[in-house]
């Protein structure tokens, strides 16, 4: 069973590293730059966030008064 956790957390850990380095330098320059990241990854990623917090708790709701 350790055996397995172990392995577990260094696959993990080797994966997490490989994206890291694929993804490469994340700078920036310029305010055009700084624009367009807002635009094309946190607003929907927030957006994404939010619409599905609004779910889950719907969910929740609705199944409390159904039992």
């Amino acid at each position: 069973m350790g055996r397995t956790t172990r392995r577990s957390r260094w696959v993990l850990l080797l994966g997490g590293a490989a994206i890291v380095l694929q993804t490469g330098s994340c700078l920036l320059t310029g305010s055009t730059a700084q624009t367009d990241f807002v635009r094309q990854l946190i607003v929907p990623r927030l957006s994404s966030l939010l619409s599905d917090a609004i779910f889950f708790f719907l969910d929740n709701a609705f199944v409390r008064l159904t039992t």
